[in-house]
Parts: C-alpha cells; sequence; structure tokens
C-alpha cells in the first residue's frame, strides 16, 4: 500500500529527514518554513489565502515572514549572491549565513517563489483530499503535536493520520509517537526516523 507523507514543521529538519531517506517526492509549503502551532491552525482554517504574502523581513533581515507569522529563511538569496541560478530560488537551497542578510531586491523574486508556494499548497491539499494513509513528520511540543492532529481532523477530516514527532518528551498515542531524533548526538538523525516510520508503515499497511 501507499503511504502519502507530509512534513508540518515546526522547521526544515522533518523534510531533511525525509529528503534523505529519498522519500521526499515533491516539495510542501511547509518544508523549509519555520512555524508554530497557532500560524498552521490560522493557515489550514482560511485555506492558505495569506498564505507567503504580506512579506517583511525578521529583526535582522535573516528571514522573511508572511502574514500568519511562517518564518522564510531559505528561499531568497543574500544581498552577495548576484546571478544566482534560478532553479534555487524558492528551492530551500539557500540557507542563513552568520553576518549576511536577505537581499533588499528580494520583492524582485517575490512572485517567483509564491508561484512555487501555490503549486505546493496544490499538492498539500491534494494529499489531505486522498484516501490514502498519511505520515506526518514534525517537530513540536507533545502538546503541540496533539493539537496538530486535532487541526487536521477538524478542518479536513482526516482519520487516517498518524504523526511522528521530533521530541526529547516521552509520548505515545495511536496516533502520535515521539522519538529523540538527537539521542545519539546526531542532530535530527535520519536513522532514528527511518526506524520508527518502517515500524509506523509495517503497523498500517
Amino acid at each position: 500500500m501507499e503511504i502519502n507523507f507530509l512534513t508540518l514543521g515546526s522547521d526544515c529538519s522533518p523534510a531533511a529527514a525525509l529528503r534523505d531517506l529519498n522519500l521526499r517526492k515533491f516539495a510542501l509549503p511547509f518544508d523549509w518554513v519555520v512555524s508554530n502551532i497557532n500560524s498552521l491552525e490560522t493557515c489550514l482554517s482560511d485555506k492558505f489565502s495569506h498564505f507567503h504574502k504580506q512579506l517583511q523581513y525578521n529583526h535582522n533581515k535573516t528571514r522573511m515572514i508572511d502574514y500568519y507569522g511562517f518564518q522564510f529563511p531559505h528561499d531568497y538569496p543574500l544581498n552577495d549572491m548576484a546571478g544566482i541560478e534560478d532553479e534555487k530560488i524558492g528551492e530551500g537551497i539557500i540557507g542563513e549565513t552568520p553576518g549576511k542578510t536577505i537581499a533588499d531586491n528580494w520583492h524582485s523574486y517575490h512572485e517567483k517563489v509564491l508561484n512555487k508556494y501555490e503549486r505546493r499548497v496544490e499538492r498539500f491539499n491534494a494529499i489531505l483530499c486522498d484516501s490514502l494513509p498519511m505520515i506526518v513528520l514534525c517537530r513540536y511540543a507533545t502538546r503541540d503535536a496533539i493539537k496538530l492532529l486535532t487541526i487536521l481532523q477538524q478542518y479536513h477530516n482526516v482519520d487516517n493520520v498518524y504523526i511522528i514527532n521530533s521530541s526529547a518528551e516521552t509520548f505515545v498515542s495511536d496516533k502520535i509517537k515521539n522519538i529523540h531524533t538527537e539521542k545519539n548526538g546526531i542532530w535530527n538523525d535520519s536513522s532514528i526516523w527511518k526506524k520508527q516510520i518502517d515500524e509506523l508503515v509495517s503497523k498500517i499497511t
């Protein structure tokens, strides 16, 4: 049986793990975004109406922040990136760099990035409407992972969703399992993600 995978914050580490495990089939809206559970709830409740819009710099110009409060640290070129290839814009390749800021002319890239995000939102909504089981990878406090499950069930009537949450807190339920992805001293250890994904897939298929 096929399974859909989603990454839903709070940072890019779940998407990076999915990519490292060759399970990331395509880009989705929250892959390279810094989020919080309240922003997610508001965004999903009004169907992404203001996603990646009304952008402004954060306090030190290393991230763009949208209407909902989502932070975008990986989508826009930095000031020293003259002539950056178009394919890198909006692809999560650009990273925050100490002492560097997002380009002053970021607005000239906005339409291109926004168009990419609109396609990702379409894919995201298609997954939520799919009847296949869905595994969500995320990194939140346990209470927020529980709320995330409620949000998905409330706004999208999704019953076959399972959450693997990276957290040092111990928690397990029928739908949510916390895993400590740094327990071996490796940041975002993909082998720990893989072990839990494999266990969950064997359980639900």
